[in-house]
């Protein structure tokens, strides 16, 4: 985010030293410029977007090698209340020596 913010407040900067009198009223090199910036950022968000791709493939491993699922079914957003473990597969879940059920609390 902090890159981010940087290269945004440098592009408010040069952008406007870009488009120059002389070449208008077209301003050719400016809008080439700006043309190149924006294929750029196009190009960087594709590599960001094969990154996290990779990323979250590396950690699913990671979850099953620790015995996990590789997915995790995220209820946060539902709307109806699902307690934790009470998923498809019922991970997390067991049965205490009394009987009672309870969850189990997985941290990775």
């Amino acid at each position: 985010m902090a890159f981010f913010n940087a290269a945004s407040a440098a592009g408010n900067i040069v952008g406007p030293l870009l488009f120059k009198a002389q070449d208008k009223p077209y301003y050719v090199p400016g809008v080439r410029a700006v043309l190149i910036i924006f294929i750029a950022l196009v190009g960087l968000i594709g590599i960001q977007v094969a990154i996290l791709f990779l990323f979250n493939k590396q950690r699913q491993r990671q979850r099953v090698a620790a015995g996990k699922p590789a997915h995790i079914h995220d209820t946060s957003m539902e709307d109806k209340y699902q307690a934790y473990g009470k998923d498809e597969a019922g991970a997390g879940a067991g049965v205490g020596a009394d009987g009672e059920s309870f969850h189990i609390i997985h941290a990775l």
